[in-house]
């Protein structure tokens, strides 16, 4: 049940009648399960993709720590201390596109703890220094296709990123 799970990842979403939040989190099994809140009860979700229920069930999940998620449309973007979904390669940061997990390049050399998304761009944070076989200190950004560095980075682990508008906040240990 709910209060028996550690909690990963929190993200709102639309599910056609307004807006949702969900929760997805770790179970057991190495699934990524999500949950509802619809102001007043927790739901686990089941049944069809549109209900956004099991993501990978069957040991076809992340097989470590998710930290981060976010929703873009029918895009969910996860983060963690994974190296596999699926059993498909995907080194810490992953894309579920309706029906199977989609690696984002090769990924990132270290934890992420966090996921923005601008547009077509993901912007990913945490402890890493590496994105796509390119420098990148702790903090970058996927168009797509590629891994890019943001400047120079940050020097010390960052948690939290927010998009506001055309800027990107983050937050964390660093000076």
């Amino acid at each position: 049940g709910l209060y028996s799970e550690i909690i990963s990842g929190l993200s709102l979403m639309s599910k056609g009648s307004g807006d949702t939040m969900m929760l997805l989190m770790n179970s057991g099994a190495g699934a990524l399960l999500s949950y509802s809140y619809d102001g007043s009860v927790w739901t686990e979700n089941t049944g069809s993709m549109s209900d956004w229920f099991v993501f990978g069930s069957g040991g076809s999940g992340p097989n470590f720590s998710v930290y981060a998620v976010a929703v873009s449309g029918t895009d969910i973007y996860i983060g963690g201390s994974f190296t596999t979904t699926g059993g498909t390669l995907q080194n810490r940061i992953a894309k579920w596109s309706g029906t199977s997990w989609d690696s984002m390049g090769t990924g990132v050399n270290g934890a992420v703890y966090a996921i923005a998304v601008m547009g077509s761009d993901v912007y990913v944070a945490g402890t890493f220094s590496n994105a796509g076989g390119i420098a990148a200190s702790r903090v970058a950004k996927w168009d797509g296709s590629t891994w890019s560095p943001l400047g120079s980075g940050v020097n010390n682990t960052a948690y939290s990123l927010a998009a506001v508008g055309s800027d990107l906040y983050i937050g964390g240990v660093f000076t």
